[in-house]
């Protein structure tokens, strides 16, 4: 999971992620309706142009800044708490295991991260949807 990776990616308090999720805001209230207003306004056009590449280029700015850091941000016992969530989450996620092995799996996971990263909502659901059946008592 690349967040577990890049958690500065996640963390509002960051100026550069912060800017990176504002740009995407702005991408995604410019961007049109249909593909056909592009062609139809060409100030709209323009605008929405400039906002995507507003985003690429916060993007770019926070993604390198987040490789850079990693975990580093973390104290040794956060870092080693997210690596063992990471490995927990590779087995919830594994579908050959059983649905008890990946259930339990994923409640480790989640309680290894539990006060050290939190993750966004859409990743959670994400996760949750790919392993919906297992999570089922």
């Amino acid at each position: 999971m690349t967040v577990l990776d890049f958690p500065m990616m996640i963390d509002l308090t960051e100026p550069l992620t912060a800017s990176f999720h504002r740009a995407k805001r702005h991408a995604d209230l410019a961007r049109p309706a249909q593909a056909q207003d592009l062609v139809d306004d060409p100030v709209g056009h323009d605008a929405y142009r400039e906002a995507v590449l507003e985003y690429a280029s916060a993007f770019d700015a926070a993604e390198a800044e987040a490789r850079r850091r990693r975990r580093s941000d973390f104290e040794r016992a956060e870092r080693d708490r997210i690596e063992r969530a990471q490995r927990l989450l590779t087995l919830a996620l594994d579908e050959a295991g059983s649905a008890a092995e990946r259930r339990q799996a994923y409640r480790r996971a989640r309680a290894e991260l539990d006060g050290v990263l939190a993750l966004p909502t859409a990743t959670v659901d994400a996760t949750e949807q790919r392993i919906a059946g297992v999570l089922e008592p």
